[in-house]
C-alpha cells in the first residue's frame, strides 16, 4: 500500500511514519501540510491507496495549523484518510462536529478505551489502554450521528469522552488518542487494520490510476535527503599502546593536572561517576599535534574559524576564516571533517580514536529547521530573531559551536584499569606517532613512580625529596590535587528571571498547553555570578599553584567531587571554559550505527536520610506527572531517531527507570535504533536537534513559545558535548547541570519541564534544585550554610538562601502579546537586572525598546 502521511508539524509523526512502514511494507512518503498548494495536491492523490492526517498543535479551524488537512476534508473525496489526533478532530469538523475544550487536559495521559469492535479495532481486546495528548476533543454532546458512528470511548467522571469515529458512507477514520506512543496497547494493530480497511475499499472500487512520471518530484524534508557524495577517507592510520594503572595512583584527575591543565586548549571527557555500562571510558588531550585545530562556528554568520597551535609552544597560535557556502550547514562541514580523516582498528574497544571533540549550542537549531533567538543577556544585546535561513550581524559573546580536532589523546579504561595512549595520524607519519606515543608513555611511567616512591617514603625523607624535585620535570601530586578540589569563591548569584517573573513564564506556559499548543515544554533560566578566574595570570612553568588555570580545574575537580556524573567534562577553550557534572546523555553512535539515547525527565531532591531517600526514590517513579513528562520525550525521540533509523529498528529496552545521582534522582528512559546506511552520524545529530528534553513537543512550536518567554539565546547550555570520532561512532551529552566560565563570570543555565498538572512554585524550587550543586560548588559554602541567590524566594530555604528582587517598574504584561504572532518582546520583560552592562548600552536599548514597543502595538 502506498500510503501519504501528512505531517501537521508534530514530534511524533515519524513514529507513525515507522508503524506505516511496518504494516505496509514499504515507507510511506510524509510531506508538511503546508508543502504544495491544494491544486498541486489533488494531482499526486491518485498515486495513493490511503491517506494519514498526523497529530499536532493548535486547533483544526485554523489554516495555519491544518493547511493542506483542511482542503482535502472539505473536498470529501472518496480515499481512505485516517485521522489521529487534530487529524481525527479535523476530519469531524470537517463535518460540522464541534471541536469543545475536553474536560481536562490530557497529555501524556494513560486511558483505558472500549470499543464497538469495528474497522479499526478488529482483533484488538476490549478495554485496551491507550496514550492521549490533547486538550481538544470532539463534543458528544451536540455530534452528527448521521455521518459518523463513534467506535471507541474513555470516561472522565461522569463524561464519555469520544476516541474513536468511523464515517457512515466514506472511508474515514479517526482516533483522539495516538496510536504510535509507546504505551499505547495495539497501536500496530489499528494501522494494520485501517490498511486492511483500505485494501478491502479499492477491492470493491476501481481506482484510476496515474503515472508517478508524470509529476514533478514531491517536495522533501532537506535534513532527510541523504548525501549522495560522501566519501570516507583513506589516508588516516590509528596508532596506540597500553600500560596497566591498577593501584598505580594515576588516576585520570591526577594526569589531566600534570599534562594537559596549563594548557591553554585542553579537554577532557570525564566519567566521573563510574557505572557499568554508562561510563566505562574517559579521554583528555590538548591541541598541538601535527594534525590538531580548534575549530568555532557563528550562526550569525556563517562563518568558521580555525586555529592552529604550535606543537612547541602552546602560547603561539594562528588563526583563518571562512564562510560556509549557503548549501553547506555547519553539520555538514564537520560530517566532511570526520569523513576524511576515517580510521578504524577493529582490534580496539574505545570508542573515541581521535576526531573531533566539543560542543554545539542550542543555537545551532537554527541549522535544523527552527528559530533561534540569539540575544545575550549578560551582554545585553538586542534581541533578534533568526529564521533557519538566515543570519543577523549581532554580536555573541561565545562561539555556536567550538570543536578541537583532536589527533593525540589519552584514553581511560575504568573497566580494566588501562590507560591507552592513542595517535590519529597519516599513513606516512607512523614512525613519528610512535615516538610521541613512547614520549607519553615514558612521562606516565616517571609520573607514576614519583608518586608510587614517595608514597613509600618516610616524612623526613619527603622533605628530602622535595629539594631533588625541583631540578626534575615539576608534577602535581596528589596531595596537592586534593587540596585543590576544595574550591572557594564566596560569590553572590543572581537570576536572570527572578522569581516572580519565572512563574509568570510558567503560567504562560500553562495556558499554551491548556489550548494545545504544547503538549510539555522546558522553560530555562539563567544563574550568573561574576568571577576572577579568567582574570588571573597565566601559570609559569614551575608555580600552577595559586593561578587561573589550577583555579579553573580546581573548580572542577569540587564540581567532580560534589556531583559525580556519567556524562561529565571540562573544557579550556582559550579564552572560556566549559565545566559539566551532566547525567544525561543525549545520543551515542557506534561504529555499526546502533544509536542510543537516555533522556532525563522527572527529578526529586536525595533524602536526608536513608529512609527518606528511599520514600523519595519512590515518590519519584510513581508520580503521574513525571511519567508524563517523561513519556511525551520517549516519544519524541523515537520520532527524532527513526526519521533517520532503519525501519522496526527504533525500541526502549528501558522505560521510566531511576537513577541516583549525588543531589538528584531521575527518572530516565533509554530509546535506540539502527541508523540507516542512506544517513551519517551528522544527519542523526541534526534530525534530533536541539535535544527533546531541553525543547518539548511539539518540538517547532514548542521552541517558538519557549523563545517568545526566555527571550534570549541559552548559548551553550541545553546544547550538547562529547566527541564525533574518526571511526564513525560518537557520545554526546546535553548540556546541563554546567557552568561557562569567561571574563564576564560564571553563567549556570537550569530549568525543567511544564506540563498540564504543574506547580508552578514547585517548578521553581525544581529548577533552583538542578543548578543546587553548581551554586554550592561556586561558593565554597558546606551544604548546611546557606547562599545568597538574587532573584529567589524564601520558600526555597531548604535548597538556597534567597532575596525578593523588586518589581521592575513599567513593564508590560506578556498576556497582551499571543505568543505565536510575535517574537520580538521588549528586552526589559527578561533584562537581567544587575548584569554588568554599561549605562550608554542600557540607554540605548531603552531607546530600541520603545521603538520595538510601537511597533509590536501596530502589527497588534
Amino acid at each position: 500500500m502506498r500510503t501519504l502521511l501528512i505531517d501537521n508539524y508534530d514530534s511524533f509523526s515519524f513514529n507513525l511514519y515507522q508503524f506505516l512502514y511496518s504494516v505496509n511494507g514499504v515507507a510511506p512518503d510524509v510531506i508538511k501540510n503546508d508543502a504544495f498548494s491544494w491544486e498541486e495536491l489533488q494531482k499526486r492523490l491518485t498515486t495513493y491507496d490511503n491517506v494519514v492526517l498526523s497529530p499536532g498543535p493548535g486547533l483544526p479551524q485554523r489554516i495555519e495549523d491544518f493547511g493542506l488537512c483542511h482542503y482535502l476534508l472539505q473536498a470529501k473525496l472518496n480515499i481512505p484518510i485516517l485521522g489521529v489526533c487534530l487529524g481525527h478532530q479535523g476530519m469531524g469538523l470537517a463535518f460540522n462536529a464541534n471541536v469543545v475544550h475536553a474536560p481536562e487536559v490530557a497529555h501524556g495521559v494513560l486511558s483505558s478505551v472500549t470499543h464497538d469492535s469495528s474497522t479499526l479495532f478488529n482483533a484488538i481486546p476490549n478495554p485496551f489502554n491507550v496514550v492521549r495528548y490533547h486538550s481538544w476533543i470532539l463534543d458528544s454532546q451536540d455530534f452528527p450521528h448521521e455521518h459518523f458512528n463513534i467506535t471507541a470511548t474513555t470516561q472522565h467522571g461522569s463524561k464519555t469522552l469520544i476516541m474513536g469515529i468511523e464515517h457512515k458512507l466514506l472511508p474515514y477514520y479517526g482516533v483522539q488518542f495516538h496510536p504510535e506512543s509507546i504505551m499505547t496497547e495495539y497501536g500496530k494493530q489499528i494501522l494494520l487494520n485501517f490498511v486492511k480497511a483500505s485494501q478491502n475499499f479499492w477491492q470493491k472500487n476501481r481506482k484510476q490510476n496515474i503515472e508517478i512520471a508524470d509529476l514533478p518530484p514531491p517536495l522533501s524534508d532537506p535534513f532527510l535527503i541523504p548525501k549522495k557524495d560522501r566519501t570516507l577517507g583513506c589516508s588516516h592510520h590509528v596508532s596506540f599502546s597500553k600500560m596497566c594503572i591498577a593501584n598505580s595512583g594515576l588516576t585520570s584527575q591526577l594526569v589531566f593536572a600534570n599534562l594537559y591543565a596549563h594548557e591553554p586548549y585542553a579537554f577532557w571527557l570525564d566519567s566521573s561517576r563510574l557505572t557499568t555500562g554508562l561510563s566505562r571510558y574517559s579521554y583528555m588531550g590538548a591541541m598541538g599535534g601535527p594534525l590538531s585545530y580548534l575549530i568555532q562556528y557563528d550562526i550569525k554568520t556563517s562563518s568558521v574559524r580555525r586555529t592552529s597551535v604550535s606543537s612547541t609552544s602552546s602560547s603561539t597560535s594562528t588563526s583563518t576564516s571562512y564562510t560556509l557556502p549557503e548549501n553547506v550547514s555547519f553539520f555538514d562541514h564537520i560530517q566532511s571533517i570526520i569523513d576524511e580523516a576515517y580510521a578504524d582498528r577493529d582490534e580496539e574497544e574505545f570508542w573515541f580514536v581521535g576526531g573531533l571533540v566539543g560542543y554545539l549550542g542550542y543555537d545551532m537549531g537554527g541549522e535544523c529547521g527552527h528559530t533561534v533567538l540569539l540575544r545575550d543577556p549578560v551582554q545585553n544585546n538586542f534581541q533578534t530573531e533568526v529564521p533557519p535561513d538566515a543570519g543577523t550581524t549581532q554580536s555573541a559573546t561565545l562561539p555556536s559551536s567550538s570543536f578541537f580536532f583532536a589527533d593525540r589523546i589519552l584514553v581511560f579504561d575504568h573497566d580494566t584499569q588501562e590507560l591507552v595512549v592513542v595517535s590519529l595520524h597519516l599513513k606516512e607519519d607512523t614512525e613519528e606517532a610512535e615516538r610521541w606515543i613512547d614520549h607519553t608513555l615514558r612521562r606516565l611511567h616517571n609520573i607514576k613512580d614519583r608518586i608510587q616512591t614517595r608514597e613509600e617514603e618516610s616524612k623526613e625523607d619527603k622533605e628530602k625529596e622535595k629539594e631533588k624535585e625541583k631540578e626534575k620535570e615539576p608534577i602535581i601530586l596528589p596531595e596537592e590535587l586534593e587540596a585543590s578540589s576544595h574550591f572557594q569563591d564566596n560569590s553572590s548569584f543572581r537570576l536572570l528571571r527572578d522569581h516572580q517573573r519565572y512563574l509568570h513564564d510558567i503560567h504562560k506556559c500553562l495556558d499554551e498547553i491548556d489550548k494545545g499548543e504544547s503538549y510539555e515544554l522546558c522553560l530555562t533560566n539563567k544563574i550568573f555570578t561574576k568571577s576572577s578566574l579568567f582574570n588571573e595570570e597565566k601559570p609559569s612553568d614551575h608555580d600552577s599553584s595559586s593561578t587561573k588555570i589550577t583555579k579553573l580545574l580546581g573548580l572542577y575537580l569540587t564540581l567532580r567531587k560534589n556531583n559525580p556524573a556519567p556524562n561529565a567534562g571540562f573544557f579550556l577553550f582559550g579564552d572560556f571554559a566549559v565545566l559539566s557534572s551532566s547525567p544525561e546523555k543525549f545520543m551515542s553512535i557506534d561504529r555499526e550505527g546502533n544509536v542510543e539515547t537516555k533522556p532525563i525527565k522527572g527529578t526529586l531532591p536525595r533524602g536526608k536520610t536513608p529512609a527518606e531517600d528511599e520514600k523519595l526514590k519512590l515518590q519519584l517513579q510513581n508520580s503521574s506527572k513525571d511519567f508524563s513528562e517523561n513519556l511525551m520525550i520517549v516519544d519524541l525521540m523515537r520520532n527524532d531517531i527513526g526519521r533517520v533509523c532503519e525501519n522496526g529498528s527504533v525500541h526502549c529496552p528501558k522505560l521510566f527507570k531511576v537513577e541516583s545521582y549525588a543531589s538528584v534522582h531521575q527518572l530516565v528512559s533509554t530509546v535506540c535504533g539502527r541508523l540507516s546506511p542512506l544517513f551519517s552520524t551528522t544527519d542523526c545529530i541534526r534530525n534530533s536537534f536541539p535535544p527533546g528534553s531541553m525543547t518539548g513537543a511539539p518540538k517547532k512550536r514548542s521552541i517558538q513559545i519557549i523563545h517568545a518567554l526566555e527571550g534570549y539565546s541559552r548559548g551553550i547550555y541545553s546544547g550538547c558535548l562529547g566527541f564525533l570520532s574518526a571511526n564513525k561512532s560518537c557520545n554526546l551529552n546535553v548540556i546541563i547541570r554546567t557552568a561557562v566560565v569567561d571574563r564576564n563570570g560564571i553563567t549556570i543555565g537550569c530549568g525543567g519541564a511544564i506540563v498540564a498538572d504543574s506547580n508552578p512554585e514547585d517548578e521553581f524550587q525544581e529548577m533552583v534544585l538542578k543548578a543546587k550543586a553548581l551554586i554550592y560548588t561556586i561558593s565554597g559554602m558546606p551544604r548546611d550554610k546557606g547562599v545568597y541567590l538574587e532573584g529567589g524566594e524564601h520558600t526555597i530555604q531548604d535548597i538556597v538562601y534567597v532575596k525578593e528582587q523588586k518589581p521592575r517598574t513599567n513593564v508590560p504584561i506578556v498576556g497582551q502579546f499571543s505568543l505565536l504572532e510575535t517574537m520580538l518582546f521588549d528586552p526589559s520583560l527578561v533584562g537581567p537586572p544587575g548584569f554588568p552592562v554599561s549605562s550608554s548600552a542600557h540607554n540605548n536599548n531603552n531607546n530600541n525598546n520603545n521603538n520595538n514597543n510601537n511597533n509590536n502595538n501596530n502589527n497588534n
